[in-house]
């Protein structure tokens, strides 16, 4: 089943394969490289166990993405956050459970020759263990809590997969939908230019004062504060930090012999699986140890999908990357050594050491400018860090004066600040939930220090908050007569277009119209939905919104176009333009992917809510 999905058209399984990277942006490694003991099962779903690992995982997962987006831990609230994570899988084991219910499995092989596939985690075409490994590690994710959300998305798109397969459209449907895109619109319009007739209109003081008093929600102020602020960062603490060349060449020394000891493994295997593997490995090494080619005999015998058609190899490696037993085979061999059988949890192990390296070191002179410019940065925040309690007391019982003072920063004042956000840090929701706290913008106290920003720490005080109101006509009678005119030029405009339909429908010739309107008459032939040549999209678009009528008699219709101009239209004959069969046949697979994609999700849907009780 995964085989025929993989094979579809366009990818399904790479779109897949996409949307997973999106969601987790890491793929973790072959078979062998996992972990994992046992497990504290918090809640079952059906057959499907929810283990604490995966609660965690989430939950940190789902944290960090908040966080991104309101970058204040306080603005979380962790109740409904774990809440929503712990029925996020819920529901993803009942998808789970249903999928095995029908049969469906995910095999390790199956995860392993997906895995390897994704070229964002290859180097030089083939899949790396060191780019695995840092890439779980920047994120926080085990092994093995990856290669679960893996087989569970698999599951489901095995499901969903059959789901699509199964999905077709009609050639009538293809034909009608062929035929309303390619639809072509001919007849005649006249424009109707607002702006020749604002010039025209008159206005009253009453009529400026009803018009205020009846859209008086367009002219209303949202709160404002003016506020004055202090921020501290690391910058502030670098002016005083001098780096001796004795410091850098001590650092420099450090990173020399850290790399020194850093030692990454080159190595090849022969994986063996089943009740045999015992037996299959002992017959390999006697086969090796007769002069068998270790490359020629993992292409042929290996159950490692991932590295078999490379003759076993595994890439170069850093300590750790694989399982212990693994490791320690590892440890135990010299350069060009081989191994007896190695047991771990995914089989059997023949291993050969083929080569070992350190990483590169840098000369000093390359590294010395930057290597102080760190030395400098760590520093400074390390000071920075040291510091913030004193900011904060300062904060808290002193001016904001005291702080300029004391580590030499500057007040910033900023007035009429809107409770939607100021220019940069102003804009932060972690000032603006403070900013326009009741508590804060009545206490005529400085803010308590937080941070604003990663490594960024603010205090603030509202120095005068205005609560939201509509502002007085005297303020905005400005723009006020501005948008009462241009909307009487809008409804003249408006007016002018439907007397003009009369016309429209009364007259047929180009001239004709135009000696009765008095303007300029635009005649169209053959317009297509995108426009053409002689009919911008935009009109176009304007034409094909007009409805059509059931008797074919002609169609009549006024539209807008931007609030500029008016149009009326006369629609008096539509037509289809001519379709190259390779463009019927995308219609074809647009609508097939369309539907299959709407029936899958409607299926999944149905599913989902069927098996949400089976707790």
């Amino acid at each position: 089943m995964l085989q025929s999905i993989r094979d579809r058209s366009s990818g399904l399984i790479a779109k897949f394969i996409v949307g997973l990277i999106a969601i987790t942006f890491v793929i973790t490694g072959v078979n062998f490289f996992v972990t994992g003991d046992g497990e504290t099962v918090i809640e079952t779903v059906g057959s499907v166990e929810i283990t604490e690992r995966q609660f965690v995982e989430a939950l940190d997962r789902e944290r960090r993405q908040m966080l991104q987006m309101v970058n204040d831990p306080a603005a979380i609230d962790e109740t409904i956050l774990r809440n929503g994570v712990m029925q996020g899988l819920i529901e993803q084991a009942a998808l789970q459970n249903y999928a095995q219910g029908l049969g469906y499995s995910v095999s390790d092989a199956q995860l392993d020759a997906v895995m390897v596939q994704i070229p964002q985690f290859q180097i030089d075409g083939r899949f790396d263990a060191g780019a695995y490994d840092r890439a779980l590690g920047q994120l926080g994710l085990s092994r093995l809590g990856f290669r679960e959300e893996l087989r569970r998305n698999l599951l489901q798109y095995q499901v969903q997969g059959a789901v699509e397969l199964s999905s077709f459209v009609l050639p009538s449907e293809v034909k009608a939908l062929s035929e309303l895109q390619n639809q072509t619109r001919s007849g005649v319009f006249v424009e109707i230019p607002v702006e020749p007739l604002i010039a025209g209109v008159v206005l009253t003081e009453a009529e400026i004062e009803q018009f205020y008093n009846e859209t008086q929600s367009r002219y209303f102020a949202p709160a404002q504060l003016d506020v004055e602020y202090v921020l501290l960062d690391s910058t502030a603490f670098l002016d005083g930090i001098e780096i001796t060349d004795a410091e850098v060449e001590a650092a420099y020394a450090a990173e020399v012999d850290a790399l020194r000891g850093r030692l990454e493994r080159r190595a090849r295997h022969i994986l063996f699986v089943g009740d045999d593997a015992m037996a299959r490995a002992e017959a390999a090494i006697t086969a090796l140890d007769s002069g068998a080619e270790f490359a020629v005999l993992a292409q042929e015998q290996s159950d490692d999908i991932a590295s078999k058609e490379l003759g076993g190899d595994l890439g170069f490696a850093p300590a750790g990357t694989f399982v212990p037993e693994f490791e320690v085979a590892l440890d135990q061999l010299a350069i060009g050594e081989r191994s007896g059988p190695v047991e771990t949890q995914f089989g059997v192990h023949v291993i050969e050491l083929l080569d070992s390296r350190a990483e590169p070191v840098p000369v000093l002179s390359e590294r010395a400018p930057r290597l102080r410019e760190e030395l400098r940065e760590t520093a400074a925040t390390r000071q920075l860090q040291e510091r913030i309690e004193e900011f904060a007391n300062i904060a808290f019982s002193g001016t904001l004066s005291e702080l300029t003072e004391v580590f030499n920063v500057e007040v910033v004042s900023v007035a009429d600040v809107p409770e939607t956000g100021g220019p940069e840090v102003l804009s932060s929701p972690a000032f603006l939930r403070r900013a326009f706290s009741e508590e804060q913008r009545v206490s005529d106290l400085n803010a308590d220090a937080f941070e604003v920003e990663p490594g960024v720490f603010m205090t603030f005080r509202v120095r005068n908050y205005r609560a939201p109101a509509t502002q007085p006509l005297e303020e905005v009678k400005e723009t006020v007569v501005a948008d009462l005119t241009r909307e009487r030029a809008l409804e003249a405009a408006r007016q002018i277009a439907d007397e003009a339909l009369a016309t429209l429908r009364e007259n047929e010739s180009k001239s004709s119209l135009e000696a009765a309107l008095g303007r300029p008459v635009i005649e169209f032939v053959d317009v297509p939905r995108a426009g053409n040549s002689d009919v911008t999209a935009s009109r176009s678009r304007v034409l094909f919104e007009i409805p059509l009528t059931a008797d074919g008699s002609p169609a009549l219709g006024v539209s807008e176009i931007g609030g500029n101009t008016v149009i009326a239209t006369r629609i008096d004959r539509v037509g289809t333009a001519p379709v190259e069969p390779a463009v019927l046949a995308e219609v074809q697979s647009a609508l097939t992917r369309f539907r299959s994609g709407q029936e899958a999700g409607e299926y999944w849907n149905d599913v989902l809510n069927t098996m949400r009780p089976m707790r």
